[in-house]
């Protein structure tokens, strides 16, 4: 990876954006302590839980991403070459 290439976005990152922004609104539902409650989620959990959450979601798609490779290699094994006459040894040449 070079110095100057952009930070990878981490997968699924909208979708963990979306679930924090509703965390956050739930949290202000909560009367007289629900701001600080979600003060300290956006000051303290979040900052906290997302290197973390981002290493292990990359680790998780790039383990997908091997199986579904090596999956491919077995499948293209496994399957049988479609027949023809170039594939099978001929009889008259004996």
């Amino acid at each position: 990876m070079n110095v100057h290439d952009p930070v990878p976005e981490a997968p699924l990152e909208g979708f963990f954006l979306n679930v924090e922004k509703m965390a956050t609104v739930s949290f202000l539902t909560i009367p007289y302590v629900g701001g600080h409650i979600a003060q300290f989620f956006n000051e303290v959990v979040i900052p906290y839980c997302t290197p973390g959450r981002n290493r292990m979601m990359r680790g998780i798609f790039r383990t997908f991403k091997g199986l579904e490779g090596g999956f491919h290699v077995l499948l293209m094994r496994v399957m049988p070459l479609p027949g023809g006459s170039c594939s099978e040894p001929s009889q008259d040449a004996r």
